[in-house]
């Protein structure tokens, strides 16, 4: 059996067989087998402006990192499309708000404002899926019957090691 063609992006493994891809590249992954990813937009993270007390990032690094989102969201389709194995390690939500690019003015003259609008946006957005995803932690998870069967293994054997750091409901809010 031909060795499996192996890329981590977001983070790197010790093992010379496994290649590493920079979240901010524009690499392909359809040249990989197996895809292991982790959503972490920390590099785009400035805790200098906040807003609601979440990162607000500037103009520059918003569009960024929406391109880089929308560019990884594009890469993970087209490989579950062409059959690929699609790992995402669902790392801890970072909440930011991003410039849309839009501006509104009002007054005139001395007295004009300008107010730069923003929008929510976090690196779950990464994953081609509406989730209900809610920040909180823990250790202990009692498995679900239904659906559970990929997680049940790793779960039995990794329990005392593991931790999350999101929980992910079945209904979207609206």
């Amino acid at each position: 059996m031909a060795q499996k063609n192996i890329v981590t992006v977001g983070f790197e493994l010790n093992n010379d067989n496994v290649n590493y891809c920079e979240f901010n590249s524009d690499s392909s992954l359809l040249d990989f087998d197996i895809i292991l990813f982790k959503p972490d937009i920390d590099e785009f993270v400035s805790h200098n402006d906040m807003f609601e007390g979440k990162p607000s990032l500037n103009d520059h690094m918003s569009f960024q990192l929406k391109d880089r989102i929308q560019h990884w969201r594009r890469e993970i389709v087209e490989s579950v499309d062409c059959g690929k194995t699609v790992v995402v390690f669902l790392s801890e939500l970072t909440q930011v708000f991003i410039a849309t690019g839009e501006k509104s003015f009002s007054g005139t003259g001395r007295n004009r404002q300008t107010t730069r609008h923003v929008e929510s946006y976090d690196n779950y957005k990464i994953i081609p899926a509406e989730l209900n995803v809610v920040k909180t932690q823990g250790q202990e998870i009692k498995l679900a019957p239904k659906n559970s069967e990929l997680i049940a293994s790793y779960w039995k054997e990794f329990s005392g090691e593991s931790s999350y750091k999101v929980t992910i409901g079945d209904k979207v809010p609206l």
